[in-house]
């Protein structure tokens, strides 16, 4: 499992430097939010339904609000 973890991980690690180092189009960012990003969200609603129906709810929390530092990422 930690292995999973530390390749999702570093994904995120490399997404991050390329939307640092580079300006995207409108429609390039919108095939990105409306492809993979959109995919990726609905698979992590999908585990935390299967983890409820199986007695093991992920807490809710709400990061609307959070502040975003990709240099916290490890």
């Amino acid at each position: 499992m930690n292995l999973e973890v530390d390749r999702l991980n570093a994904e995120l690690k490399s997404l991050d430097k390329v939307l640092l180092e580079n300006e995207l189009s409108m429609n390039y960012s919108k095939k990105l939010l409306q492809g993979p990003l959109s995919d990726f969200l609905t698979h992590i609603g999908q585990i935390s339904m299967m983890s409820r129906l199986n007695g093991n709810p992920i807490e809710r929390e709400d990061f609307s609000s959070a502040e975003i530092n990709s240099k916290e990422i490890e």
